[in-house]
C-alpha cells in the first residue's frame, strides 16, 4: 500500500511538472517571436542606416563632395569591415565599389602620384571608370605637395604653388553626377557599387 501511495505522489510530480513545463513554453514562445521581431527591426533600422548614408551621395554634387564619399568609403573598407570579420569572408559580400568617369580635358598639375591625367587613362581603360580611391589619394597628393611646398619656402607668388593650389581648387568644384540605374545592391540588401561621372 506503501508503494502504491508513492507511486501515484510520484506520478503526481511528475504530472505537475509536465503542467509547469507545458505553461512555460506556451508562455515564453510567444515572448521570444517578440524579441525575433524586435531583432528584424534593428537589422532593417541598421541596413537602413548603412544605405542612408550613402543614398546621400546619389545626386549631382562637386569633387568636395565627392571626396568625402571617397572618405567614408575607405574608412568602412579599412575599419569596420575588418572589425567585423578579419577572415574577409564579411569583407567581401559587404565591400563598397565606388567608380567614377572622368572626362578628357586635363586638369592642373602633374607633378603628382597619382596625377589626374593617369586617373583619365585608369577611367578609360575600365567600363565603370576609376576606383574612387584613386581620386583621393590624387587630392591627398597634391595637399602634400603643398605642404612639402610651404615647408620648403615656396612662397604663394611661386607659380608652381600657385597650380598646385589651382588644381585643388578646380578637382573640388567639377561637377559629378551619380549614375543611379546603374547602383546595386548585394545579397544582404547593402549598397555595394555605386558610379559616377563627370557632370556635362
Amino acid at each position: 500500500m506503501e508503494n502504491a501511495s508513492k507511486a501515484i505522489i510520484m506520478a503526481g510530480g511528475i504530472l505537475i511538472g509536465v503542467i509547469i513545463l507545458a505553461t512555460l513554453v506556451i508562455v515564453f514562445r510567444p515572448m521570444g517571436d517578440v524579441y525575433e521581431g524586435k531583432d528584424d527591426a534593428l537589422l532593417i533600422e541598421q541596413l537602413e542606416k548603412y544605405n542612408r548614408q550613402f543614398n546621400t551621395y546619389d545626386k549631382s554634387l562637386y569633387g568636395s563632395e565627392l571626396l568625402s564619399l571617397a572618405n567614408l568609403v575607405y574608412d568602412f573598407d579599412n575599419k569596420f569591415l575588418y572589425d567585423i570579420d578579419p577572415t574577409g569572408n564579411y569583407y567581401k559580400e559587404n565591400k563598397i565599389v565606388v567608380t567614377v568617369k572622368l572626362d578628357e580635358e586635363t586638369i592642373g598639375y602633374n607633378d603628382v602620384v597619382p596625377s589626374y591625367e593617369s586617373l583619365q587613362k585608369e577611367s578609360k581603360k575600365k567600363a565603370d571608370g576609376c576606383d574612387i580611391e584613386l581620386l583621393r589619394k590624387y587630392d591627398k597628393a597634391l595637399e602634400n605637395k603643398l605642404k612639402e611646398m610651404e615647408k620648403t619656402g615656396i612662397g604663394k607668388n611661386d607659380n608652381d604653388y600657385q597650380d598646385v593650389k589651382a588644381s585643388i581648387t578646380q578637382f573640388r568644384s567639377i561637377p559629378f553626377r551619380c549614375i543611379s540605374s546603374q547602383t546595386k545592391y548585394n545579397k544582404y540588401g547593402r549598397i555595394s557599387k555605386m558610379i559616377f561621372e563627370q557632370a556635362k
